[in-house]
């Protein structure tokens, strides 16, 4: 994304790539110029180099930990006078001791901070008045008041992104392509970690419409969900597109929050599943979901469709998948 030259500089250092995505999108949007860096030798490089306004920095991210990154900055030239903003799942009292004391902006538990948080302390540290409101960092939400005869803001427009996954199968594109479209198979695999599919009624042509359940396990609530596909597009071994919505088991749509879901989870979302045979032996696969709103939302689909293809390789490995 084009950006000013002129404009304030981010530095994200976030080991979760797709979590760094959301936050480099957003706070380009509102005007910065971000750079990511997913752990932390590549962090000091990227910070030495750009020196930028604000670093947003992960406690926990590879090679370089998040407190060593700041050690190393306040001990240096370069670094000593530049911002930091912890973001961190961990509780500030389990985290390293020192913090504070080495010059930080603020402390942020990941787990509770909200994209539009985020954006408010980014400008509030970086476009500070008199007016802005104080952030709570450890609380869930935001708490604005309203004084009457005033205006209230008006709300960012929502932004998406396509989630597109590629992976390369060892494995027949016929064997894949099986593996997507029967239910025998589709079984077998389907689903994140600790999820079973205990339902798949599979009408696979143009037209038609499946619908899958999954499964919880016990220790994650055991409740069971379906999501129904209606096909627009089916090319045998080639591709599949289809509209994905929640759904009951008979395939009806459903509210999200009915099952404890944002309100805002997409509905009838374009999805397309692409195989393309590499060799005799190997298959490209290519997920793609479009339109996802650009929040934690988008990253917990990212993982659980990361973990439900780790499975599918599992599947068509074992000695029963053929």
């Amino acid at each position: 994304m084009d950006t000013n030259p002129q404009a304030a500089k981010v530095v994200i250092v976030e080991d979760n790539a797709s979590l760094a995505d959301i936050y480099k999108i957003r706070l380009e949007l509102l005007g910065y110029r971000c750079f990511a860096a997913y752990d932390g030798q590549e962090a000091l490089a990227i910070i030495e180099r750009e020196l930028p306004d604000l670093v947003l920095l992960d406690l926990m991210v590879p090679k370089v930990a998040g407190d060593q990154i700041l050690a190393t900055m306040r001990a240096s030239e370069w670094g000593k006078d530049i911002k930091v903003l912890i973001i961190s799942n961990l509780n500030e009292a389990d985290a390293p001791a020192g913090l504070r004391e080495r010059g930080i902006e603020g402390y942020a538990i990941k787990a509770n901070l909200s994209n539009d948080q985020l954006d408010q302390l980014v400008d509030k540290i970086l476009k500070p008045t008199d007016q802005e409101e104080d952030v709570d960092l450890e609380a869930p939400a935001v708490q604005v008041t309203h004084t009457a005869g005033t205006e209230l803001p008006k709300a960012a427009a929502p932004v998406y992104k396509d989630l597109i996954i590629t992976r390369t199968i060892n494995a027949p594109v016929s064997q894949v392509w099986k593996a997507w479209t029967t239910e025998d198979q589709l079984v077998q695999w389907w689903g994140p970690e600790n999820f079973s599919c205990p339902y798949a009624k599979l009408n696979i042509y143009t037209g038609g419409l499946s619908v899958i359940g999954m499964q919880a396990a016990g220790s994650q609530g055991g409740k069971s969900s379906y999501s129904s596909l209606a096909y627009t597009t089916v090319v045998a071994e080639q591709r599949l597109e289809f509209i994905h919505n929640l759904s009951d088991q008979s395939g009806n749509k459903i509210d999200p929050a009915s099952v404890g879901l944002p309100a805002d989870f997409p509905q009838g979302q374009k999805h397309e599943i692409i195989f393309k045979a590499v060799s005799l032996t190997r298959t490209e696969l290519t997920v793609i979901e479009r339109e996802w709103p650009v929040s934690q939302m988008l990253v917990m689909s990212q993982l659980g469709m990361e973990q439900c293809l780790y499975k599918l390789e599992s599947f068509l490995t074992s000695p029963h998948s053929s």
